[in-house]
Formats: C-alpha cells, structure tokens, sequence
C-alpha cells in the first residue's frame, strides 16, 4: 500500500514538473512572439520617421539648390548691368536672409523648433548644431550685404567680414559634409558633398576677384556660372537610404 502510495506520489509530481515546464515554455513562447511583434512594429515606426526626415532633407537641400541657382542668375544679370539693378542687388542679400531664416527653423524635421525634441537636447546632435551653425551663418551673410548695399555699413572691415564668414562657412561645410558620409559609409555621399563644399570656396573666391576687379569682361561671368554649378549639385542630391538622422 505504501508502495502504491509513493508511486503515485511520483507521477503526481511528475505530472507537475511536466505541467511547470509547459507553462514556462508558453510563457516564453508568448514572450518572444510579443517582443518579435514588438521589434517590427517599432522597425516599421522607425523606418517611416526615417523615410520622412530622409525626404525631409532631400527638399531642403532642393530648395536650396533653387535660391542658389536665382542668386546665380541675379549675379549674371547684375554683370550684364541690365536695368532695374537696385532690384537685383537687394534680391541677391534677401534671398540668403531667406533661406537662412528657413534653415534656422526648418533644417531638421525633429529638431527645435518644430520638432518634439528641445533646443538643448537638438544643438547635443552634431549634425543639428552643425546645420544650425550654417543657418546663422548664411543668415548673417546675407543681413551683412544687405546693409553694405543699403551703405548702411560702408567701412571696407564689413566686406572682409563678409568673406571671412563665408570662408568660414564653405570649410564648416566641407567639414560638416565629410563627418555626415564617414558616419554614412556612403561614397556617393561623400563625393557629393565634397564637390558641394568646392563648389561653394570655388565661388568665394571669384567673387572676391570680380569684387576687386581683378577678375573682368567675359571671365567674370565663371563666377555665376560657378554658383550654378552648385545650385544643380544641390538639385540632384539624393539622401543614402542607409542614413537616420
């Protein structure tokens, strides 16, 4: 009887060990499929902010590329001295206060001020302070000329300020573009940036030739066609998939 007794005091709890066993088993089924349900959920979340910010920085650098290629044609127009010039010399500052102006607030989708991370929290992003950084930097440039052609500053230490700071800006540029690819791993991306970068000096520097006149009659026209070159470059820029900003 005791007999009995013991062997079915070991099938009861072997029934239970078995029983445990199925039920850590299921619980760890469930477990796994909730997180690997979990994990695309979130990939797919993740893969459309991605696809949003991606298309994000393609159109600004589009609409870039389009101010760029206006400030090409008023500098043409401007050296072909055609009527009204006081128009085209005011339009060419303005449109850098403009984009500037856009880029300060607009240049990254999930960044301050629009987006829902905080100023302190979006400058801690190299990339956002960087793109912040060039924002203020064409915003300046273009408040400098525009009160240098209003001759509101006349004295000639506003016009090296004025190159120094796009000098400044061309190599944060360079800089700012080459950091973004070593990240990226992206050849296409580096060779874009770093022909916008060149682009960018290439045109500084003509302009402070033609400016000083060392540079005139039909080679002052490699300036504006210079800056077209750049405006194109900036129109055909596609974002690498592989990037997540």
């Amino acid at each position: 009887m005791a007999t009995l007794e013991k062997k079915c005091m070991r099938k009861h709890r072997s029934r239970r060990r078995y029983r445990d066993w199925f039920y850590l088993a299921s619980t760890l089924i469930c477990f796994l499929v909730t997180l690997d349900t979990g994990m695309a959920l979130g990939q797919e979340v993740q893969q459309q902010s991605h696809h949003e910010a991606r298309a994000w920085l393609e159109f600004n650098h589009h609409l870039g590329g389009i101010v760029v290629l206006v400030l090409a044609g008023l500098t043409w127009l401007d050296l072909l001295r055609i009527r009204p010039t006081v128009v085209i010399r005011l339009c060419w500052p303005s449109c850098l206060i403009l984009i500037g102006l856009y880029n300060v607030i607009l240049s990254d989708r999930f960044a301050w001020p629009i987006g829902q991370a905080g100023l302190v929290e979006s400058l801690s992003d190299p990339e956002v302070l960087q793109h912040k950084v060039l924002a203020v930097f064409v915003l300046t440039l273009g408040l400098i000329d525009l009160l240098r052609r209003l001759e509101l500053m006349t004295h000639i230490a506003w016009l090296y300020l004025f190159y120094g700071l796009a000098m400044l800006t061309g190599v944060m540029l360079l800089m700012h573009d080459v950091g973004a690819a070593s990240q990226t791993h992206s050849h296409g991306l580096t060779v874009s940036h770093v022909v916008m970068g060149l682009l960018a000096l290439v045109a500084l520097v003509l302009k402070v030739l033609v400016d000083h006149g060392i540079i005139i009659g039909r080679l002052a026209h490699l300036y504006p066609f210079v800056l077209a070159g750049l405006g194109v470059q900036l129109l055909l820029f596609t974002e690498p998939s592989e990037i997540v900003r």
